[in-house]
């Protein structure tokens, strides 16, 4: 009766009194509950049905009571602990079981709703609602037969048709058919526009479609109908967003908010939206805010950890998240965080403690262990920051902080003994290589360029040597890591130059040069072989640039003198040779050049001394003796250039030479010499045609037709447009009889002939021949 007789305070403080006199007696604390209800104190009546249950823990109605608390502040995980626990005492208990079926639907947690839901209707056959919630959980866990059948059994409840056709709406849209769920639902609405769970819904089905504004005309229509904004306010936000009306959808939370400031779920939302538009202080104040309603709501502390952490607020960051600690699949993402923030502190044993509990709690990653690595390494223990680095890497082999760490420690932990000296032992190797002693050198180098792999002066000592021995890859190697030393770049464009490789050969030298523009063999070595390529200009240019600094140097001149004859300049080519014609070895190539001008001036006499005199300084050089053997061939001295010629092949086997002399044995009817020197040419290339032609050329001779025609044959193989060829098939089968393969022949030669200069005088005699061959 007090409670009726006086005001509220007075009987708070008399259900206090009573609290405090009998601590085990629980109606005072349910008279607390009840009016801090009544007065939407939330809060303050958690409290007193806490106080309940910590004195009658087997009181289901308080656990009961207690959800449906915490379901008004929107705290619907404690809502549901709620529940579970007042079913667990009280199996027996519908409303219980209805509201639990709620939150399980809402969590879409369907088959659990059913769990519940559908011993309900067997305690209460005659509540058409707890039929259409089994129904509605049918529907979601796709148990659409059910779900009919459900509603087919509660139409004598006063389920009208419409709300059948409500849950044949739902069974269409949660198989996909939007449009027919769709229309079922604007069905249902031209029969009882006033439907709000129906626009509801259908502003859902809207969303799904795109039709987003529809979809916000029918949430407004629902709230027009009585529909609270907190239970659409997501969903019409959502819409709104889609609309790209950001600010009437925020201003949505915040109405939905106005109304009922208790609601979690949209303060939650509401955060979300301030966070994508970095709103930070905005999302601060709206967790701030929960927190005055929820103070324990882990979930809005750990938020507002990563909030104060992006602010750069630790303190408040750190005690946020410790704060957030225990919340399901978060705890290791919430114990890292406090592990990164105590480091960045200082406080070292808090941050180990931190990081070890987010490994313990399921974090495997990389990252932590490296991080729990510096923290111990920071802190001094360095042997157990060395194995988290190492876990680290266990995990995850490339990690950078990892590798780094390891490295760094074991150099702590380890120090290294001091490394040899690269100079020193390089002095050793060059000391060896004065002895005589190569290979030792050699390998001393090696060790030199392991100790000090960038220093280019090693390299190319090491390169030399193994060009010194034929290693001439294992030389290159060694040149092309001197890349910064031009004298190595030298080396091994001679090298490339050997092997055939004039491009490569060429860049190196360039780099010689952009290294050293005063390297004049390196320019040299370029001009030759642009020479040798063609590029006969830029040859010369390459030359006169050493030239200019060095008037006299002997392979400048020497090359000068080739590219010039090659231009044509007889003047400059004859003064570049004279500039280095001396009476040493190395003048030889001037000489030849100079008999090259006279010979070409028609000064015989001149080039076979010059040619003469080369052999002289140089008589290993096999060039002079062929330039004379040409001379003598020219002059009818068939013996004097047979001489020159073998003279020349003595000192270096050569197609040209084989093939002179095969010529000159020839015109002498010399025929075993001129077979011997074919084979020697065959020897050296099994298609030369030109030996294969001068064999037919002797069978030919000495009256073997058949021999003629098989060599001939092979020739025409090898060349088959040639004029010779057919020249000599269409003799040889005339002389053996065969006139229509000799008319053939002399018919392809007649044709080759028109288009060969230098047969075309034999046009008029082929035609004469064939007509006398086709008259006979």
């Amino acid at each position: 009766m007090l409670t009726l007789q006086q005001s509220t305070d007075e009987a708070i403080s008399a259900y206090t009194r009573s609290a405090v006199l009998d601590p085990d007696f629980t109606t005072p604390h349910y008279g607390l509950a009840n009016l801090a209800f009544r007065k939407g104190d939330l809060q303050a009546t958690s409290v007193a049905l806490e106080s309940v249950i910590t004195t009658a823990p087997w009181d289901d109605n308080a656990h009961h009571l207690l959800g449906e608390v915490y379901r008004s502040l929107g705290e619907k995980s404690q809502a549901q602990v709620s529940y579970e626990k007042a079913l667990q005492i009280h199996q027996t208990r519908p409303e219980t079981r209805y509201q639990l079926g709620q939150i399980y639907l809402e969590k879409g947690q369907f088959r659990h709703a059913i769990s519940v839901l559908k011993p309900a209707i067997t305690m209460v056959p005659g509540d058409a609602v707890y039929h259409a919630a089994l129904a509605t959980a049918y529907v979601e866990s796709n148990q659409l037969r059910q779900a009919i059948k459900v509603l087919e059994n509660a139409e004598g409840l006063g389920i009208s048709g419409s709300d059948i056709l409500m849950v044949q709406s739902k069974v269409d849209l949660s198989q996909g058919r939007i449009t027919e769920g769709t229309l079922k639902l604007e069905n249902i609405l031209q029969q009882d526009p006033s439907r709000v769970d129906v626009l509801a819904l259908l502003a859902n089905a809207y969303v799904r479609q795109g039709r987003y504004a529809e979809s916000v005309v029918t949430y407004r229509r629902a709230m027009a109908g009585g529909e609270p904004l907190g239970t659409i306010a997501v969903h019409l936000a959502m819409a709104l967003e889609a609309l790209g009306e950001m600010v009437e959808a925020e201003k949505v939370y915040r109405d939905a908010l106005a109304q009922a400031p208790d609601q979690i779920d949209i303060r939650m939302m509401l955060v979300k939206r301030l966070l994508e538009r970095q709103d930070w202080e905005g999302a601060t104040d709206t967790l701030l805010g929960a927190l005055q309603r929820s103070p324990s709501n882990k979930s809005v502390h750990l938020l507002l950890g990563d909030l104060y952490e992006k602010q750069g607020e630790i303190d408040r960051s750190i005690l946020h998240y410790e704060q957030s600690k225990g919340i399901k699949d978060q705890t290791s993402r919430t114990l890292e965080a406090l592990g990164r923030l105590y480091n960045s502190k200082g406080d070292f044993e808090k941050s180990i403690t931190a990081y070890n509990g987010a490994i313990e709690a399921g974090e495997s990653g990389a990252g932590i262990h490296a991080s729990l690595a510096n923290s111990l390494e920071l802190m001094g223990d360095l042997r157990s920051a060395l194995g988290s680095y190492r876990d680290a890497l266990r995990i995850e082999k490339a990690n950078a902080e990892a590798l780094s760490g390891v490295a760094r420690l074991r150099a702590a932990l380890n120090p290294p003994a001091p490394k040899p000296d690269p100079v020193q032992i390089a002095d050793r190797a060059r000391d060896l290589l004065h002895q005589g002693n190569t290979e030792q050198a050699k390998s001393t180098f090696i060790k030199a360029t392991k100790l000090d792999p960038s220093n280019g002066v090693l390299w190319n000592d090491l390169g030399t040597l193994h060009a010194r021995d034929g290693e001439f890859q294992d030389a290159v190697s060694a040149f092309e890591r001197a890349e910064f030393v031009p004298e190595a770049q030298v080396n091994l464009a001679r090298i490339l130059v050997q092997q055939g490789e004039p491009a490569k050969a060429a860049n190196a030298y360039q780099k010689a040069l952009n290294l050293a523009p005063g390297y004049v063999e390196a320019r040299v070595g370029l001009g030759a072989i642009r020479l040798n390529n063609g590029e006969i200009e830029a040859a010369i240019r390459e030359f006169e640039t050493v030239l200019s600094e060095n008037p006299e140097n002997l392979e400048a001149n020497l090359f000068a003198g080739n590219a010039y004859a090659l231009l044509g300049s007889v003047n400059r080519a004859r003064k570049a040779y004279q500039a280095v014609a001396g009476e040493d070895s190395g003048s030889a190539p001037a000489r030849i050049g100079l008999g090259n001008i006279a010979l070409s001036m028609g000064d015989t006499t001149a080039a076979i001394d010059f040619y003469s005199t080369a052999i002289e300084l140089t008589p290993e050089d096999p060039a002079p003796h062929n330039n004379l053997g040409t001379i003598f061939a020219a002059q009818g001295l068939l013996d004097k250039a047979i001489s020159e010629y073998q003279a020349a092949l003595e000192l270096e086997a050569s197609h040209s030479g084989y093939l002179n002399l095969a010529l000159l044995f020839y015109e002498s009817q010399q025929h075993t010499e001129v077979l011997t020197y074919c084979k020697s040419m065959l020897e050296m290339n099994p298609d030369d045609h030109q030996a294969r032609m001068l064999i037919g050329m002797v069978a030919h001779d000495l009256g073997e037709y058949d021999k003629a025609i098989e060599a001939y044959h092979t020739a025409l193989l090898i060349l088959p447009d040639s004029p010779e060829i057919h020249h000599g098939l269409g003799a040889a089968y005339e002389a053996l009889g065969d006139t229509p393969q000799a008319i053939k022949h002399w018919e392809q030669l007649l044709l080759l002939a028109q288009e060969n200069p230098a047969f075309i005088h034999q046009v008029e005699w082929v035609s004469q021949r064939i007509k006398a061959l086709k008259e006979s």
